[in-house]
C-alpha cells in the first residue's frame, strides 16, 4: 500500500472538486442556448471525478471502520438518488456515491489480492446496464479509478499512464469514436498535477459531512432551477 496516501487531512482539493462538479452540472442548464460555453463548463467539470476518486482511495486507506464508511456512503447515495434522478431525468442511472460504494468493494478485494473480484466488481455496472438498463455514474471507469490511485499513489508516472489508458478506454466504450465530444473525459488528466503536487499544500478543513450534504443539496437546487427555467 502506498504510504504517501496516509498524510494529514486537507479538504482544499475536495472544495475544488465540489466547485468543478457544480460547474459541470450547471452546464446542463445552458446546453441549448450556449453550446460553446457548455463545452467549456463540461471540460472544467472533468476535474471533479479524479479528485473525489483520489480522496476515496485515501479515505479507504485511513478509515478506522470500513463498514461505517460504506454505510455513510450508502445512506447519502440513497438520499441523493431522488434529486439526481429528477435532475437527470433518469432513475435507472445511479449517482456517483453508488459508484464509490462499488469502488470500496473493489479496493477491499484488491487489498485481499482478489484480483478477479476487482474485475468482476468493475463489470457489475456494465452487465446491469446491458441486462436491465441500470447502471452507475461513470460505470467501470468510476469504480476502477480509486483503485489506480490507491495502487500507484507513490508512482506518479505509472499513475498517469494507467489513468490515461483507463480514461481513453471509457471514452471509446461510451461514445462515437469520430465525435470530438467523446473524448471530453480525457480532460480529467488535468486534475492529476493538482492531486500529485498540490494535495495537502494548502491546509484547509471543513466538517466531514459538508461534502455529503453538498451533493444532494446542489442537485435539488439545480432541479428547481430547471423548473424555473421551464
Amino acid at each position: 500500500m502506498a504510504e504517501t496516501i496516509k498524510t494529514k487531512r486537507s479538504d482544499f482539493l475536495k472544495l475544488i472538486a465540489a466547485l468543478t462538479m457544480l460547474i459541470d452540472h450547471t452546464a446542463r442548464l445552458i446546453e441549448i442556448d450556449y453550446p460553446a460555453l457548455f463545452i467549456v463548463m463540461r471540460l472544467i467539470g472533468r476535474l471533479s471525478l479524479p479528485i473525489y476518486a483520489y480522496y476515496l482511495a485515501r479515505g479507504f486507506a485511513c478509515t478506522r471502520s470500513l463498514p461505517k464508511y460504506a454505510l455513510r456512503l450508502a445512506v447519502f447515495a440513497i438520499i441523493s438518488q431522488v434529486p439526481y434522478g429528477l435532475f437527470f431525468n433518469d432513475f435507472l442511472y445511479l449517482n456517483i456515491m453508488f459508484t464509490f460504494l462499488l469502488s470500496l468493494l473493489a479496493l477491499y478485494a484488491f487489498t485481499q489480492k482478489w484480483y478477479f473480484t476487482v474485475a468482476g466488481v468493475a463489470l457489475v455496472p456494465v452487465c446491469t446496464q446491458i441486462l436491465f438498463g441500470l447502471t452507475v455514474d461513470y460505470s467501470f471507469y468510476g469504480v476502477l479509478l480509486p483503485v489506480l490511485f490507491y495502487y500507484f499513489d507513490d508512482n506518479k508516472k505509472y499513475a498517469v499512464l494507467s489513468i490515461a489508458a483507463l480514461s481513453l478506454m471509457y471514452c471509446l466504450a461510451t461514445g462515437d469514436i469520430l465525435q470530438a465530444r467523446t473524448y471530453l473525459q480525457m480532460a480529467a488528466l488535468l486534475a492529476l498535477p493538482l492531486i500529485f503536487f498540490m494535495r495537502d499544500k494548502i491546509r484547509l478543513t471543513v466538517h466531514k459531512y459538508f461534502f455529503y450534504i453538498f451533493y444532494p443539496l446542489h442537485l435539488w437546487l439545480l432541479y428547481f432551477a430547471v423548473l424555473l427555467l421551464r
